[in-house]
This record gives structure tokens, C-alpha cells and sequence, in this order.
């Protein structure tokens, strides 16, 4: 409230504004007093308002402050303005806790300086000033500690990169002198074992080999350049056979462009560090074993490094895929069809291709409700254009997976959607038995490579059954919480499995002790629905999240790898592996298959399919909802590999 208000006379209706005396009434003051409401505040008389106001345009102030109280006077409690000088508080208060508590009020939103005098708001603005000052610099140098403790760290982590690169550098150099002293090079000096070990890095010696090839070609030569006395070199660049220098400069191409890749895969190989080598220094040459850790360092390094030459080697040894055959699962004439449209049907898809132990011949099964028969040889000896199952078996439900016996060539059984494991002999093409413990669908089977009378079976029913063939009930049962895809046995142990399941893992069983898994691989985020094992102690799965991912079973084993760019989200879209397990393959639901190097997490190879004209049966390019379907590489040629897809169209494809 503003002085000025207290100011006001009080008119009171019906009495004068008289003193006692008179009439015997009360004095002006006390009957005031008694008029007033309850709860109003006693209000200062006009003679001691007029003072106050006085002082407060004479008093020369050195702040102002809040007062949150009354004051006492002779006539008791008093109300004080909110805004009052410092002298007129009475409570001894100082500037500096004057200034203060202005700024409390300033803070709080609380303080009125309508009653202040000039003089008092030049002491405030100075008070506002230095405390604004003193925000700025306590801002400022919070702002600098982080700046400084961000650019400390960077620096930090700058140098300890430098630190590792240039271990790396070092070690690098190391490896180039460990492959100039191999002994195929030991008779040869420095500069001839550089001339040999040419990099084609620099552009006019690729541009070089490409204008030899060329001129060999149009002049129908040999394959080698004959270059004149002038050029000081024969056959190419530095007396090599052009055709081979061509080849070399491809795979330098296709290595180049998954460099990144490759280089993480070289220094993965060097988990040991140069330690007698490039850490030491004139005193280590006093140290009587020196030596020979260095050549023990050396023989190890040299070991790794052809490994990972093998690697470069293998990754860049082929540039695509070529079809050199076509054939087709689909049934001519069966009940219900209607000439040989259905030979191309939208549903004729193809779940499983396998190959019998000696290569020979090829097992498909799909939705057709057919086992067909077919001969390798016939097929890459043939010119002709389609090629037909030599024997057929007809089954009584769809049919999801197929397994060779590895030692009795005839045996072979299958999986059905009826959830039914159907043992058969292929030669008379007849059913043997059949094992029915299933409740739901069965997705896969698998005869075991080292125990020929022992399989198992996957089912939705979420179990996994251990089978012979010399009884019909099951031998051992996994129970598992979710739907199971997909099983497989470890190619070099009849004990133990890997199954794949709805619940996104890859369980790893021992079957001597079946009740719990030796591992769990956890990483893909959708259902696994294939296992593969590339050796006993690496496997690879596939999920609906378009993944591969490479496990190691080793005891303490995890995810060493990674694979994309292939798309499956729905479909089961086949997996396999190369002998040796270098190559992966895998469908796609942009109708292609795609071939991963194992170390190289981007797809190496890929095969787009066309789609069949329901009329003609010749491919056209639009794929449409197709999908590749199976896959299975040739035990025999590591380079052939077969694919089908959800028309029923299977190609038989040569890496090139």
C-alpha cells in the first residue's frame, strides 16, 4: 500500500470530527478507534503522517529494503509502506544485507519502488549492476571449465588414438618385412622382390595391364604382351602374364570396395602385439633370448598372415553367378489342374533342395505335395533348356524339409505340415515308415552326419525330437516354450544340436544331457528360422529380421559376425553353406539369392530371379510377390550352387 493512501481522512456518517469536551464524547482519535472493523489496521493520526512523509522526501537513503513486518510506535501497532527507507525500519540493517534482501525482493517479484527517491534507485541500479557483473563471471567461467574439460578429453582420446594407429602402422610395416623374407623370395634382392610384389595401387600400372589386355585381344594374341626393347619389361607390367595381371587387377577391385571390412578382418588376426619387436629398444639386444622370441613372433605372425591371405583370396575369387541350367518342380498334370499352367503356379513354392551324399543326385520337396528326383549329371551335360525329375514320390500333405542319410544313399526322409517324419528309399520311391508324435506342424528334420540311424525332428508344437530308425517312438524329447523352426546336428558330433525358435535364439544342446542347453545365442530380435553349421565348432542362422549371424559353439562362444542386405520378414527363404563354409547363401523376398563371404558382413555375390508368364513359362523381369525359397550349395563343386523359388523354378548357378 502507498503512503499517500494513509493520507485520507476518515468521514464517519452521523458523528463530528470533534475532541472531547463537549458533549463528554470520545476524542477524535479513539473514536476512530472504536468505529473501525475488527480486523482493519490502526490507522497513524494527520500529524504523524505528515511527518513520515516529510522524511521521506528529505532522508537521503543508501538502499531500500523490505520490510516484512510493522513497526511499534507510542499508539501500537503501525502499518509501514512496503518500500521504506532503511533509517525508517529501525532494525540497524546495512547496505550490503540492505542490498541483499532488495535482491530477494527483486527475485520474489515483490519489491515497489514508487516511494523511492532518485538517489535510492541510482544505489539499487548500482547494487542490480555488480550483482549482474558477478552472475556474468561465475556463468563464464562454468562455461569455461566445461569447455576445457571437453577439450582436454578430446585431446586425450586424440592421442591415444594416434597411439594405437601408430601401433598399428608399425605392426603393419612389420608384416610387409615378414613377407619379404619368405623363402621364395630369399635369392632375389630387395628391389626384385618389390618389383615382384607390385601393388597395382597406382593408376598408369592398372591403366597399363587394361591397354595390354586390350591390345592382346584385338590382336588375337595369346593373352601376353609383347612390349618393345623400350619398355624395359615383357608380358605386362613387370614380366607377368597380362591375362593374370587383368585378373589380379579385378580382385583388387572387388577387395577395394569392402576394404573397410577386410581391414577390420586383418587386424582382428593380430591379438598378440609386437613386443620384442617394436617395443624395444638398444637394451633389449642384451637380453639373451631376444632372438629367438622374435623369431617365434615372427613364425606365428607368418602363420596369421597367410590365413588372412587365404581370406583375400577366397573373398575375391569371384565376381557373380551364372545360370547354366533351369528346372522345374511343379507337376505337369495332377488332379484338379488344368494343363500346364500349373507347371508356373504362384504356389508352387519349393522348401527344401538337398543333395545325396555323393553329389548325384538332388532331392526338392515344396508345397507340391512331391518328392522329385533329379540327376546333376544329366543336367550340366545337357544342352536342353528344362530338365525333369527322373523319379517322383507322392505325399500326403505339403512337405517343409528334406535330409539325405550321409551312408545308406537310398534313405531319405522328410518333414510335412501334418507334423509327420516320413522315412523313404528312393530307389523303389516307397514309404519305409513313418513317426507320428508331432501335434502340430513339423519345419524341419535333420539325419545326423556321424550316427546314421539317428535324426531329429522340429516342430511348432515347440519340441524337438531325437529319433532312430530301428524304433518308432521317439529316443529323447526337448521341451521348449516357443514354436521351433528349425534343427540341425553338428557335423562332427552325433550329440549335439542346434535348433532355432519363435522365441528369436539359437539353443545348442548336449543330448546326454538334454534338460538344459549348453548355450543360448542371443542377437536376433525375430524368430530363427534356420541353422547351419559351417563346421563343429561355427554356425550360422537366419531370421525373419533379414540377418545372418555367424555364432562360434565354442565353450565361452558368441557372435563373431553379422550379415545384411538381404530382405525376409515373413518367408522362409533358405540357408546354406560352401564345404569349407566360407560362402553363405541365403533367399530373398526381392526374388534373389545372395552369397555373404563369412568374414564380410555386405553381400558378396547376388542372383535376381525373373518371374514366370503363367502362359508361356518364360521369365519376365518383374518378380511381383516372388520370393527365393531354398538354396543348397553342391557338396562336389564348391562352385555351384542351387536355388528355387516360390514359383517353383530352380536354378542351378556357377560362381564366375
Amino acid at each position: 500500500t502507498h503512503p499517500q493512501q494513509y493520507l485520507q481522512q476518515v468521514s464517519i456518517p452521523g458523528r463530528k470530527a470533534v475532541g472531547s469536551g463537549a458533549n463528554g464524547g470520545p476524542s477524535p482519535p479513539e473514536q476512530h478507534q472504536q468505529l473501525r472493523a475488527p480486523n482493519a489496521p490502526r490507522l497513524l493520526d494527520r500529524a504523524s503522517l505528515a511527518g513520515r512523509k516529510r522524511s521521506l522526501a528529505d532522508a537521503t537513503l543508501p538502499t531500500v529494503e523490505w520490510q516484512s513486518r510493522s513497526l511499534s510506535g507510542a499508539g501500537g501497532d503501525t502499518v509501514v509502506p512496503r518500500a521504506v527507507p532503511a533509517k525508517m525500519a529501525g532494525d540497524g540493517s546495512t547496505a550490503g544485507a540492505s542490498g541483499s534482501r532488495t535482491m530477494e525482493a527483486l527475485l520474489g517479484g515483490t519489491l515497489d519502488t514508487s516511494g523511492l527517491s532518485a538517489a535510492g534507485i541510482a544505489e539499487l541500479i548500482s547494487v542490480l549492476q555488480e550483482r549482474q557483473k558477478e552472475l556474468e563471471a561465475g556463468e563464464g567461467l562454468e562455461q569455461d571449465k566445461l569447455l576445457v574439460s571437453f577439450l582436454r578429453r578430446a585431446k586425450r582420446l586424440k592421442e591415444d588414438a594416434i597411439h594405437r594407429l601408430q601401433e598399428q602402422v608399425d605392426s603393419i610395416v612389420r608384416d610387409i618385412e615378414i613377407v619379404y623374407a619368405k623363402p621364395r623370395y630369399a635369392n632375389r634382392s630387395r628391389v626384385d622382390a618389390s618389383a615382384a610384389l607390385a601393388d597395382f595401387e597406382d593408376s598408369s600400372a592398372a591403366e597399363a595391364v587394361a591397354r595390354s589386355a586390350r591390345v592382346s585381344s584385338d590382336d588375337g594374341g595369346d593373352g601376353v604382351a609383347s612390349g618393345g626393347a623400350e619398355d624395359g619389361e615383357m608380358g605386362g607390367v613387370h614380366g607377368w602374364n597380362v591375362e593374370e595381371d587383368a585378373q589380379l587387377v579385378a580382385r583388387k577391385s572387388r577387395i577395394g570396395r569392402h576394404f573397410d571390412e577386410l581391414e577390420v578382418r586383418y587386424l582382428a588376426f593380430a591379438p598378440w602385439r609386437h613386443d620384442g619387436v617394436l617395443g624395444g629398444g638398444a637394451g633389449d639386444e642384451d637380453v639373451g633370448g631376444g632372438a629367438a622370441v622374435e623369431g617365434q613372433d615372427d613364425a606365428a605372425r607368418l602363420g596369421a598372415l597367410d590365413t588372412f591371405a587365404d581370406d583375400l583370396v577366397q573373398f575375391s575369387k569371384y565376381s557373380g553367378m551364372r545360370c547354366v541350367a533351369t528346372l522345374k518342380h511343379g507337376a505337369r498334370h495332377f488332379e484338379g489342374s488344368s494343363g500346364t499352367g500349373d507347371l508356373y503356379s504362384a504356389n508352387n513354392i519349393v522348401s527344401s533342395i538337398e543333395f545325396d551324399r555323393e553329389s548325384e543326385l538332388i532331392a526338392t520337396a515344396g508345397v507340391m505335395k512331391r518328392i522329385k528326383i533329379f540327376e546333376l549329371g544329366n543336367i550340366l551335360n545337357s544342352r536342353v533348356e528344362l530338365h525333369y525329375p527322373v523319379r517322383e514320390m507322392v505325399t500326403r500333405a505339403k512337405l517343409s524339409c528334406l535330409s539325405w542319410n550321409a551312408y545308406i544313399r537310398s534313405h531319405l526322409i522328410s518333414s510335412d505340415y501334418e507334423g509327420v517324419v516320413s522315412l523313404w528309399d528312393t530307389h523303389s520311391c516307397q514309404m519305409v515308415a513313418e513317426f507320428e508324435e508331432h501335434e502340430k506342424r513339423a519345419w524341419s528334420v535333420d539325419f545326423s552326419t556321424v550316427n546314421p540311424t539317428m535324426f531329429a525332428s522340429a516342430s511348432d508344437d515347440g519340441r524337438v525330437k531325437l529319433w532312430s530308425t530301428n524304433q518308432m517312438s521317439s529316443v529323447v524329447t526337448i521341451e521348449n516354450r516357443a514354436n521351433v523352426c528349425c534343427v540341425k546336428f553338428n557335423p562332427e558330433s552325433s550329440f549335439h544340436i542346434a535348433f532355432g525358435s519363435a522365441d528369436h535364439k539359437v539353443h545348442y544342446y548336449d543330448l546326454r544331457f538334454p534338460r538344459d542347453a549348453l548355450t543360448v545365442f542371443r542377437g536376433h530380435v525375430k524368430a530363427v528360422s534356420y541353422v547351419k553349421f559351417l563346421s563343429g565348432t561355427e554356425l550360422v542362422s537366419a531370421s525373419t529380421d533379414s540377418s545372418l549371424k555367424l555364432w562360434s559353439a565354442r565353450p565361452g562362444g558368441g557372435l563373431t559376425n553379422s550379415f545384411g542386405g538381404h530382405r525376409n520378414e515373413k518367408n522362409f527363404v533358405g540357408l546354406a553353406a560352401s564345404v569349407g563354409g566360407n560362402y553363405i547363401s541365403c533367399g530373398s523376398e526381392d526374388n534373389a539369392v545372395y552369397t555373404y563371404y563369412k568374414s564380410v558382413s555386405t553381400p558378396l555375390l547376388a542372383y535376381k530371379f525373373g518371374s514366370a508368364n503363367p502362359v508361356t513359362g518364360e521369365e519376365i523381369e518383374d518378380g511381383g510377390n516372388q520370393f527365393v525359397s531354398s538354396v543348397c550349395w553342391c557338396p562336389k563343386y564348391g562352385n555351384t550352387l542351387l536355388a528355387a523359388n516360390s514359383q517353383g523354378t530352380i536354378k542351378v548357378l556357377e560362381l564366375v
